[in-house]
């Protein structure tokens, strides 16, 4: 069945014509008074445009985001409808169209897949993306429409949220009836720019222009405008029609502005439409959106494209909403003014269209359609009956959030009728959404499967589907780092036959990652070659993508940090290849190379792989020892960018990843990294409270691993030892770190005898025991030489400078060991690049364009406050960035200060 391994971040359908501004009608009136607005929303952080439906908000939204894109800003749009009141779902459609907008709107960037939702959540998500338009520095123009169909208060707070956190040269632009956009003009009206429904009427002569358009008489436009006051849905259709050709139709109406005259008006237009053309406005209006091989389905008729034809461009009733035309729908206005008159005179066609549409959707595949439009009728049973159809389908899909809408929506879990198939697709969706609230819940839900399974299915799918259960079980076990439980489940699925092609891929994936944790690694080859001889599928795409990180991750903890960097290479382009820019599989083998180039003092390349919300990404999947590397990994770039402040916030981060007992390791090592940071900066009080910290993690750890306990144990000592070094206690730090180093031999941790061995040396040379000092040094540096670490000796605490000079004198008499010169060489050039002020040269423009920089001006405040052009800025911009060796805004703020150009 389905393929469930770290699957957090495959594939949601997101519609791509959601994220585009509509098409202008065919016969348009460009209005100069309202396309002047531009240059005030410019200078605006929050436009709102109020009007009741038919007053031309879209269009005239449209109007702006096109004379804005042209202006060189980079515009994001989001058309909203009731659907769209799921907080993650809007979220996910946040991120697309802003992600979109911004690649499109960058030379260098690729577009993302339109079908791939991010895997951050909640506040996080759109932290991300307020940091990727602050970077962008260009003005950036959100539109949402159609904002008054959101009613759902988490959706409203996270706009809030994004309007009060964004940077300036964020815009957002919200189209709404007047009742949806009361809280965002409460206590501010003055940093608002309003248009409501006096603003956006049509004026006399912009009715005789759309009338000229028609080919009618300006009388009749005089008419038109005096019985509408403007209002632009009944002019069009005014325009349209021949209701003006013998007078004013309901004149007794003049001047009332109502949605019942709009309707009568309608019949009017109606009436003078053949068959064919009013059955096509029918069904559209029916099921929202139509296109031309459904419309063939519901009437018959089977060369439809003439009748659209006249619909679109003759009557103008209908309007595309798809990016290659092929869907089209009604204003709503038209829509509610069509099933209010259906709904009187024949109610029962309306659910046969709504039931025979479902059908259709279905058979296409379109199964969130297919499942509304069941619901629109009220039919449960049939919704319920196309969920049972398309779960695994949408799962195999990693349509995980739709799986989720499903159940809030619904309750699935609690209706009896609800398949143990289906059930067990809502536990694994509840698995690859990683929302911590509903993972709470996950065993209650793994419950109630086997109590229907038991009582549901003939004895050979129980099997099948316990098994199953076991492979969730010993997923969700390895995520809590319960690596016996884990471990102890999947050996149990491998001992049966193959159940599932993905769930044995699966499992063996959980296993390996298992042995990984104890370091047995003829059994952690042995299940991963395994894994390599299954023909990639859609069921095991995922496995085979995870077997390349597991091989990575395996790769360093045994320091071949070169053949890690190609498993992880080949992982990080697959993942961004079929699942996106951001995604839990990119961000895992992207933090892990960023820790192989940091050891090699491959800064710029480790900070560009640690952007794009890695480090939120890596701390949401769970697996301790990715976390761990990959926080050690930011958090030592900004040591050696000598962005101290910087880094104590990442090590605050870090210790706040995960909780619990399953969180002690990550902690330990954190706090450990903060305590040799202290150290460094001759802090020893705060120091000893880091060390005390560690203290008092190993007592409470209750651990069944006895690798994970030995390493918890490593770490106690060799924080010991490193304490007691930096503050003179000589013989106690041998004492403690010759005990670590040894262990660490015995053990083959490689990693941890490189890192109790240079302390260790250190502590012998400061005795005056130069003999035993240069014995552990050498052979500390040939391990740390061969795997290319650089990193981990300039972040160790203590001054090893004298003693590697005193080696290389010594070394100098010692042929054998002359390859340690050129590393020692290359350790201390890095040395002072990272921890001594580097000259760098910038024009005096360059500075003041810095210092706006970090007083986060976009590039048009910039423009403007130095008065030069916005393509000036861009120029100065790019060469800060090369005199810092920074990629980014944020970063080249934070290398100017440690720098001290601040």
């Amino acid at each position: 069945m389905e393929d469930f391994w770290m699957h957090n971040a495959t594939e949601l359908v997101l519609l791509l014509p959601k994220t585009r501004p509509p098409r202008f009608a065919s016969k348009i009136v460009l209005r100069p008074r309202l396309a002047q607005y531009v240059k005030s929303i410019e200078d605006t952080r929050l436009t709102v445009v109020s009007a009741p439906s038919g007053f031309g908000k879209t269009t005239i939204g449209t109007a702006w985001a096109r004379d804005l894109k042209s202006r060189a800003g980079v515009v994001s749009w989001l058309n909203l409808d009731k659907e769209d009141n799921d907080h993650s779902l809007f979220l996910n459609y946040l991120a697309f169209a802003i992600n979109q907008s911004l690649s499109e709107h960058s030379q260098n960037a690729s577009p993302t897949p339109g079908n791939i939702p991010s895997p951050l959540k909640g506040n996080q998500l759109l932290t991300s993306l307020i940091n990727s338009i602050a970077e962008e520095g260009s003005e950036f123009f959100l539109f949402l429409d159609d904002f008054q169909t959101i009613t759902e208060n988490p959706i409203r707070e996270s706009t809030q949220f994004l309007i009060r956190n964004a940077p300036s040269n964020f815009h957002l632009i919200v189209l709404s009836h007047p009742h949806g956009v009361d809280d965002f003009l409460v206590g501010k009206p003055e940093a608002v720019l309003q248009l409501n429904a006096s603003d956006l009427r049509f004026t006399e002569a912009e009715t005789k222009e759309l009338f000229e358009i028609y080919r009618k008489h300006n009388d009749q436009a005089s008419s038109a405008h005096s019985i509408t006051g403007g209002w632009a849905a009944a002019l069009r259709i005014l325009a349209a029609s021949n209701a003006l050709s013998n007078g004013n139709p309901k004149e007794e109406k003049a001047f009332l502005l109502t949605e019942d005259y709009l309707s009568n008006l309608l019949n009017v237009v109606l009436s003078g439409l053949n068959a064919r053309e009013i059955s096509l406005i029918e069904m559209t209006c029916i099921t929202g959106r139509m296109c031309s091989p459904l419309f063939t389905a519901l009437t018959g008729i089977l060369q439809p494209r003439d009748v659209i034809h006249s619909v679109e461009t003759e009557h103008c009733l209908v309007s595309k909403v798809s990016e290659d035309g092929d869907w089209f729908s009604c204003h709503d206005l038209i829509r509610e003014s069509v099933i209010a008159r259906l709904s009187d005179t024949d109610p029962a066609r309306i659910a046969d269209v709504l039931n025979r549409a479902s059908q259709w959707h279905a058979e296409q595949g379109y199964w969130a359609e297919a499942v509304n439009l069941a619901l629109a009728t009220d039919n449960r049973a049939s919704a319920l009956c196309m969920i049972e159809r398309c779960s695994g389908k949408v799962l195999n899909k990693g349509d995980f959030l739709m799986l989720l809408g499903w159940e809030n929506r619904l309750q699935l879990s609690r209706i009896s009728s609800t398949s143990v198939k289906t059930l067990m697709a809502l536990a694994l969706a509840v698995i690859m959404a990683a929302d911590q609230e509903r993972n709470d819940n996950l065993n209650d839900l793994i419950d109630l499967i086997y109590d229907r399974m038991r009582n549901e299915l003939p004895p050979a799918a129980v099997e099948r589907a316990h098994w199953f259960l076991h492979g969730i079980r010993a997923m969700v076990a390895c995520k809590n780092d319960d690596i016996a439980t884990g471990l102890k489940l999947a050996q149990e699925c491998l001992e049966q036959p193959e159940i599932y092609p993905s769930l044995t891929e699966t499992v063996r994936c959980v296993a390996a990652y298992s042995y990984l944790q104890y370091r047995q690694w003829d059994e952690f080859y042995k299940v991963l070659t395994e894994v390599s001889r299954t023909i990639d599928d859609e069921f095991t795409f995922l496995s085979s993508l995870y077997r390349k990180i597991l091989l990575g991750l395996a790769l360093i903890v045994q320091l071949n940090l070169k053949r890690a960097q190609r498993y992880l290479e080949d992982a990080n382009q697959l993942a961004h290849k079929s699942l996106g820019a951001v995604s839990l599989p990119g961000a895992l083998s992207g933090g892990l190379m960023a820790l192989i180039h940091c050891e090699r003092l491959e800064i710029h390349k480790a900070e560009q792989l640690l952007g794009e919300g890695t480090l939120d990404l890596v701390m949401q999947s769970g697996y301790i020892d990715c976390i761990c590397r990959v926080y050690s990994a930011a958090f030592r770039v900004a040591v050696l960018r000598q962005e101290n402040e910087y880094a104590l916030s990442v090590l605050e981060k870090w210790e706040k990843t995960v909780s619990g007992p399953q969180g002690t390791r990550v902690q330990m090592i954190c706090a450990y990294e903060k305590m040799c940071f202290f150290l460094r900066e001759n802090n020893n009080i705060r120091a000893k409270v880091s060390l005390t910290h560690i203290l008092q993690l190993y007592d409470l750890a209750s651990c069944s691993n006895k690798n994970l306990k030995g390493e918890l144990k490593s770490y106690v000592g060799l924080a010991q030892g490193q304490y007691a070094l930096a503050t003179g206690s000589l013989p106690q730090a041998e004492d403690f770190l010759r005990e670590v180093y040894q262990t660490a031999i015995s053990d083959d941790d490689a990693y941890m005898t490189i890192l109790s061995g240079m302390a260790l040396a250190l502590a012998e040379f400061k005795s005056n025991n130069s003999e035993n000092a240069f014995k552990y040094l050498g052979a500390t540096l040939t391990t740390a030489q061969a795997a290319e670490l650089n990193a981990s000796f300039l972040c160790q605490p203590g001054d090893i400078w004298p003693m590697l000079e005193m080696y290389k004198k010594h070394i100098a008499r010692e042929s054998e060991f002359n390859r340690h010169d050129t590393y020692i060489d290359v350790l201390k050039r890095a040395r002072r690049l990272s921890f001594y002020n580097v000259d760098v040269n910038l024009t005096p423009r360059e500075e003041g364009v810095l210092r706006l920089l970090a007083q986060d001006k976009s590039n048009k405040e910039i423009s403007i406050s130095l008065k030069i052009t916005i393509e000036t800025v861009k120029s100065h911009l790019k060469s800060i960035f090369i005199k810092l060796d920074v990629t980014k805004r944020n970063a080249a703020v934070r290398r100017a200060s440690a720098l001290k150009l601040l």
